[in-house]
């Protein structure tokens, strides 16, 4: 036996709680490519690159995205081709896990991108998924993106007979009413997809029919919750003894929406979208909550409204900040004029704690005056970054060494100007030290080492950026994907924000 043989055997003796441990830190198409290794390496491969299955009805980029994908609208029959690519790969995997046991009890999360040119033609794909879904039984996570087809009650119909172990559940925003979701009595997690997939600077609030708001669902359970709601009394907080992370991004009004959500003491994660008209709610409530929710580990403030806030606003953000020592992530879409940066950056401070960051900057440039008085008011361990200019120029390269020395574990950085056709990667990178991925203006890239040097991948696909998730960002990037939910990136130099 050669020493390359006794040193295989020795390698495929690990137990395979630590091969999936090993494989799930690889980057996706390196774990595929243990597939083909061995038969052995193959078995413990598929445990983790199986285990989170995407199907596709259709082809997104045919539907959905050709305006700023392709300069002219693409050819027809390239379409057509790969519309028909994605559904037959798509056809088989579900026939493998109808067929094949070993194959489907590995299968854990279920990702289905419908996006059909002929939605209404798709009676054959729905069958065969419901004929897959009976066989999951360890499914534990079940999304559904796009309504060409919607997803029909008899596919939660099959979840709940046969997926008892299903912990969320996720589909596109005016789909929901006509699902059955009270059935699925096991859920810890219940949210919905918009058009775009984390698209929280569009969609129906105040159009959103009264038929698809408030909706029944089974409360009991729930430790995540983002469902489309009237008005904060139409949340039962009483029948949600374990809610711990509420998202609030289709919300009509937050009248009273500090005292109601006072008791739930447990909240550790909060998201809301605050349209034009309900600020002063908002702030009301930020104000009467400044010394509650304790437990508050993660903040998303979003908006659309244009402008700076004025002062007295700012001093009730920086009054709810002051000394939340738990809290790690803090997200605004909220700009504050020069004269009031000082009391936001006083706030920070004194999150000592703080991992992740998104702030709208409200100048032309980031300079490097600006990030020293940046850093002086950020901890040194941040994870994740991401700052917006009103700028449509980039200038300032130099002013990010200085980050990378204050922050040497920052492992996501992303930047956003509005315009600016230069590509200043290579700047970004100088001097930095840990970085794994770096997002400019839509454009986002992984980052290596070679030859003691970091280098930028080549940039990700529109498919990749749309529906990015934990898995694209990669290990140690959790902050990453949570601080980009709230953006809508479409290309380059076209992002909006909410």
């Amino acid at each position: 036996m050669s020493s390359h043989q006794i040193a295989m055997r020795h390698i495929v003796s690990f137990p395979p709680e630590i091969w999936e441990e090993v494989f799930a830190w690889l980057p996706r198409e390196v774990a595929r490519s243990c597939l083909s290794v061995s038969r052995t390496f193959r078995d413990l491969a598929s445990r983790v690159v199986f285990r989170n299955v995407t199907v596709f009805f259709g082809a997104w980029e045919a539907v959905e995205v050709k305006e700023y994908i392709y300069e002219t609208d693409p050819d027809p029959d390239a379409m057509n081709t790969l519309e028909d690519k994605m559904s037959s790969m798509s056809s088989a995997i579900l026939h493998r896990i109808s067929r094949d046991p070993t194959f489907a009890v590995i299968v854990q999360s279920l990702d289905i991108r419908a996006y059909k040119r002929d939605g209404k033609r798709s009676a054959f794909e729905l069958g065969s998924l419901v004929e897959a879904i009976h066989s999951l039984g360890n499914l534990r996570s079940f999304v559904w993106h796009g309504t060409s087809p919607n997803p029909t009650p008899e596919v939660v119909e099959a979840l709940v007979s046969r997926c008892t172990t299903l912990q969320h559940f996720s589909a596109p925003l005016l789909t929901m009413s006509k699902l059955p979701l009270e059935r699925l009595t096991n859920l810890s997690s219940i949210g919905f997809t918009w058009k775009w997939f984390y698209d929280t600077a569009r969609g129906r609030r105040s159009k959103l029919p009264a038929e698809d708001r408030d909706l029944a669902v089974p409360y009991d359970c729930l430790r995540e919750l983002q469902m489309p709601y009237t008005a904060p009394h139409d949340i039962p907080f009483d029948r949600l003894p374990m809610l711990t992370h509420l998202e609030l991004l289709s919300i009509q009004i937050l009248d009273d929406f500090g005292p109601i959500i006072r008791p739930v003491t447990q909240l550790q994660s909060l998201s809301v979208f605050c349209s034009r008209r309900e600020h002063d709610n908002l702030f009301e409530a930020l104000s009467f909550l400044k010394s509650e929710l304790p437990n508050l580990h993660s903040l998303c403030l979003l908006t659309r409204r244009q402008g700076t806030l004025e002062s007295s606003h700012v001093q009730i953000i920086a009054d709810f900040l002051q000394g939340r020592t738990r809290l790690h992530r803090f997200r605004s879409t909220l700009t504050f004029c020069p004269a009031d940066q000082a009391r936001f950056l006083g706030a920070l401070a004194s999150l000592r704690n703080l991992e992740a960051l998104h702030w709208d900057v409200y100048m032309e440039d980031i300079t490097k005056d600006f990030m020293q008085v940046f850093l002086r008011h950020i901890p040194s361990r941040m994870s994740a970054l991401s700052l917006a200019t009103a700028g449509t120029t980039f200038k300032g390269g130099d002013a990010f060494a200085d980050l990378w020395a204050h922050c040497p574990d920052l492992h996501f950085f992303y930047l956003r100007t509005w315009g600016s056709e230069e590509e200043p990667i290579g700047r970004l990178l100088r001097g930095a030290k840990h970085l794994k991925v770096v997002g400019y203006n839509g454009r986002l890239h992984y980052i290596e080492m070679r030859d003691g040097e970091l280098h930028a991948s080549a940039t990700w696909s529109a498919r990749r950026v749309a529906f990015r998730g934990l898995s694209d960002f990669g290990p140690g990037c959790e902050d990453a994907e949570w601080l980009m939910r709230g953006l809508r990136i479409r290309n380059e130099t076209d992002e909006d924000a909410p």
